[in-house]
């Protein structure tokens, strides 16, 4: 059988889900509510006993979930083996295991608490403006100085309070802020910023195709990496992050916190209560969100927290893409005016206008793309960038243009091309302030592009999708499970690993219903408990199953479990004795059908 590559797997695992044998669709629904995301060994399988699913049960789907792409595995440098169900499928096994919906909220009474801030996407386009017009010198520890990252917190409307309660960990925290530290996590892992030896500069390859992007998209690539990294190793709190950002929560709707908590407690993933630091984090991810744009909070009746979609990202998988190669830089382009100009020259499909005021105002809607606000900034002061972002045209702005390479010309181009129309006292005060700086600057050249040799990351896209299954740390931050150092094994575990000295079992023990000796009984219910499978008996000519849970006693023993009629998904717990059954049969789930011929 040839092997897909890993999203291939993926993508066919979400088309067949529906087509899984109940026996093994709920067997992933087992892992799926116990684990989330998180690694597992076999052995911890054990333990998980859901209805009639016994730890054998659970065991003996592990090749055909691993062939169908359902789970992933690794293994450790000593050969230690770890499965996984990889994070694209997440978002499609919530959707799937989640029978019981979040009441709605909309009859109670909710005082807001907590807006949505302009958004973290835009607070990154602020950051790159910075740097490309400012630069970001560091210092011989190779970290910025205090006094750029104090201007560089002025450019954007996230804040320490809106991240504090993650506890987030990142090294250098005694310069960077919780918040300016985000910043910089997001900027290293889309490949947006280079690190050099005496400064970070922009990468302008990617940055290019970063602006390409509209609102959307960079919303679904930055929470694609909040939820890959930024979400602790707990499965309660993976199952949460998913839960509250389902598809059956709509954007304007209300939802109390404790509906969502019922929920989850409801698909039986929480228990009754969760702890405090559980909790805690919970409000301070609602916070986070807030903080990111995409959400608000409110208070309801008895102090209920309450939160509401204002927008909500979308999922996104991964692609496949080239690997790097090495371009000439020079035959782009070497100078930035001319990348402005190529931008703005070339209406974005997706992009509104902007409409610039006599006043020397320019309004810019929500629609228009980011790279004709990329090319505003390099003539005008952005004054304020949020649903209406309003941009500035004044002689200092111009002047810095001219700097850059832009006459007067261009900008005028720029301006009526992208826009409803340019008011002509507008047009004139450009063209003479042009005129004047024109007799006493020569143009420069652009700081951040180099005539040299660069490598053009072509996996940018990819990288901004995110990764597939393991995560890749290029950011600061990751507060998850570390799988980088660890070497992917996706070898199907034989009957034997599934079943440790089955070669020494006698076949009759699970080949025949019969009456057995009281000493070989022992064994068998000894071999059950040891691979936590259920075996068959006969009591009064009905056949049922029963899971052994212990083994009372030497000589005149008896065993406790539970016991299953051949309708009942629900055992009730029985001690049983030898005489009180007619024959038995040890049970091996059925692997051969779980593996793909």
């Amino acid at each position: 059988m040839m092997k897909l590559p890993e999203q291939q797997r993926i993508t066919a695992a979400i088309e067949s889900i529906g087509c899984l044998h109940p026996v093994d669709s709920a067997a992933l629904a087992a892992i799926f509510q116990r684990y989330a995301g998180l690694p597992f060994k076999l052995d911890g399988l054990n333990e998980m006993t859901t209805g009639r699913l016994s730890g054998a049960d659970l065991r003996a789907a592990i090749p055909l979930l691993i062939q169908q792409g359902f789970l992933f595995s690794v293994k450790k440098i000593w050969g230690e083996r770890l499965f996984y169900i990889p994070f694209d499928l997440l978002s499609s096994l919530q959707e799937r295991y989640t029978v019981y919906p979040i009441e709605l909220s909309n009859k109670v009474d909710i005082d807001l608490y907590k807006e949505s801030k302009r958004g973290l996407a835009y607070d990154l386009f602020r950051i790159l403006a910075w740097i490309e017009f400012n630069g970001l010198p560091v210092t011989v520890k190779g970290t910025p100085y205090q006094k750029a990252l104090n201007k560089m917190e002025g450019q954007i409307h996230l804040t320490a309070e809106d991240i504090v309660g993650l506890s987030l960990y990142y090294t250098d925290q005694d310069v960077y802020s919780p918040h300016i530290a985000v910043v910089f996590d997001m900027l290293m892992k889309f490949d947006l910023i280079d690190k050099e030896q005496r400064e970070w500069r922009l990468n302008t390859v990617n940055l290019r195709s970063w602006l390409e992007l509209d609102i959307q998209e960079m919303n679904s690539a930055i929470f694609r990496q909040l939820l890959l990294r930024y979400v602790p190793s707990d499965a309660v709190l993976q199952h949460f992050v998913f839960r509250t950002a389902s598809s059956d929560l709509s954007c304007g709707v209300w939802y109390g916190l404790q509906d969502v908590l019922t929920s989850l407690r409801r698909q039986g993933i929480l228990k009754e209560c969760i702890s405090k630091e559980q909790d805690l984090w919970m409000r301070s991810w609602l916070t986070a969100l807030c903080g990111f744009g995409w959400l608000e909070l409110g208070y309801g009746q008895e102090e209920q927290l309450y939160l509401r979609w204002l927008v909500k990202p979308r999922f996104t998988k991964e692609m496949e893409f080239p690997k790097q190669q090495l371009i000439d830089a020079e035959a782009l382009s070497v100078d930035m005016s001319e990348i402005n100009i190529s931008i703005a020259m070339n209406r974005h499909p997706r992009s509104g206008r902007c409409h610039i005021q006599p006043d020397f105002e320019i309004l810019v809607p929500p629609d228009v793309s980011f790279e004709v606000r990329w090319v505003l900034e390099a003539f005008s002061d952005n004054i304020t960038m949020d649903t209406m972002s309003v941009y500035q045209i004044n002689r200092s702005s111009v002047t810095l243009a001219a700097r850059q390479g832009l006459s007067s010309k261009e900008i005028l181009a720029v301006l009526h091309e992208q826009s409803s129309g340019v008011p002509n006292n507008v047009r004139l005060a450009i063209e003479q302030w042009s005129r004047e700086i024109e007799q006493i600057i020569i143009p420069e050249k652009q700081r951040s592009w180099s005539k040299d040799h660069k490598t053009v990351d072509t996996t940018f896209v990819g990288v901004i999708s995110g990764v597939t299954g393991l995560p890749v740390e290029q950011g600061w931050i990751f507060s998850g499970r570390d799988y980088k150092s660890y070497e992917r094994d996706d070898v199907i575990p034989t009957t034997t690993e599934l079943f440790p000295g089955l070669e020494d079992i006698p076949v009759i023990w699970f080949k025949e219903m019969r009456d057995y000796h009281v000493s070989t009984a022992r064994k068998i219910i000894a071999q059950a408990l040891t691979w936590h499978t259920k075996i068959e008996l006969q009591i009064q000519g009905e056949t049922v199953e029963y899971l052994p849970l212990t083994l009372i006693g030497e000589e005149s023993w008896k065993m406790k479990g539970v016991m299953f009629t051949m309708k009942d998904s629900i055992g009730v717990e029985h001690v049983l004795a030898p005489g009180e059954w007619e024959a038995l049969r040890l049970i091996i789930p059925d692997i051969k059908r779980k593996m793909l011929q």
